[in-house]
């Protein structure tokens, strides 16, 4: 589970990283599986990623 403290603001850089790349792969991952025109579908896919990725970061896995 992340901590909200001091040290947050040393590791900011690295959370943001962490968290652009992981978007970026998922991005692409949906972009591939859904065409532009599946708009609504590409939501609900970037929607659950965030979702899921949250998940991931609040059990301390990162």
């Amino acid at each position: 589970m992340i901590t909200i403290d001091k040290s947050l603001s040393v590791r900011k850089q690295k959370l943001l990283t962490y968290f652009r790349e992981r978007a970026g792969e998922s991005l692409e991952e949906i972009r591939r599986t859904y065409s532009s025109k599946e708009f609504k579908k590409q939501a609900m896919a970037i929607n659950k990623a965030i979702a899921e990725l949250v998940i991931y970061f609040s059990m301390g896995s990162f």
